[in-house]
């Protein structure tokens, strides 16, 4: 089951995202070839600790982190937070807040893996767009320079804490499961202060701007 077909989304939306997907794994089989459907043990350890990164800045316990593989594949999957559905009346800010944990994963898999699959983590792109576009809606804002700050704000949460990505995706490239309390031992062995981050996410966000 992808990340979309995991939220109780209404049919229309469901089927808008659902082609939104289609679309752009069509785009990155065209500009990579079969490597954009393939996934090593790296590529799945980068995108998982990306996962973590988001979650443990979002404030959410993380209980634990896996890789595994599937077939030629691998997968992964981080358990955290809680069950959580974006809608009409959700704050927009844990609508962008669920936007940067969903895109975490494939950013830190696209910038930082050295070798991506562009179309691992498609589902989980569209859905990230989904629910900004929902937050732009409410915040009166345009949706498309609202995924252009998300998008930047994300890479700068993943670059603020890169050893801790680092020393994640090593890990979980030798383990396939890491529990909650070692993640977070990781995270405390490498804090980032808080002032540091927020002078750099408005670098980030010029750039993108």
């Amino acid at each position: 089951m992808n990340a979309i077909d995991r939220h109780h989304l209404d049919p229309i939306t469901h089927d808008r995202l659902t082609g939104s997907l289609g679309r752009l794994v069509e785009h990155a089989v065209q500009v990579q070839g079969r490597e954009a459907l393939s996934c090593t043990r790296r590529q799945a350890a980068y995108h998982e600790a990306g996962h973590c990164i988001a979650h443990h800045t979002a404030g959410d316990r993380i209980r634990e982190v896996k890789v595994f593989p599937s077939g030629e594949q691998w997968l992964g999957f981080t358990r955290a937070g809680q069950r959580w559905d974006a809608g009409p009346r959700t704050d927009p800010r844990a609508d962008l807040t669920h936007a940067r944990i969903y895109i975490a994963g494939p950013l830190a898999e696209i910038a930082f893996s050295g070798t991506p699959a562009l179309a691992a983590g498609a589902d989980e792109i569209v859905l990230a767009q989904g629910l900004v576009s929902l937050a732009a809606v409410k915040l009166g804002t345009d949706a498309q320079s609202l995924m252009q700050t998300t998008i930047a704000e994300t890479f700068c949460l993943l670059s603020d804490h890169r050893r801790a990505l680092d020393e994640l995706a090593t890990l979980l490239q030798r383990q396939r499961k890491l529990p909650g309390e070692r993640v977070t031992a990781i995270f405390r062995r490498h804090a980032v202060g808080s002032s540091a981050i927020a002078r750099r996410a408005g670098s980030k966000r010029a750039q993108f701007g």
